[in-house]
């Protein structure tokens, strides 16, 4: 997800009034996760901007009475 990191918008911690730091810098991800659905599998993928950046898979088989299909 390098890519996610780079166009990402850095949240900074906030400074108290006698200028400490409170906290760590943070990354704000936006991304699209698109689920797909074939057959007995669920695919899904990351998308950021329109693009696909990863994809997955699980099978969901056991979700299904036997004999189902």
């Amino acid at each position: 997800m390098k890519s996610v990191r780079q166009e990402s918008n850095i949240q900074y911690p906030p400074v108290d009034e006698e200028g400490d730091v409170r906290g760590r810098a943070r990354y704000l991800a936006s991304y699209d996760l698109v689920p797909i659905l074939e057959g007995r599998n669920l695919r899904y993928e990351t998308r950021v901007g329109g693009k696909v950046q990863g994809t997955g898979q699980i099978s969901i088989a056991s979700a299904f009475r036997p004999g189902a299909g």
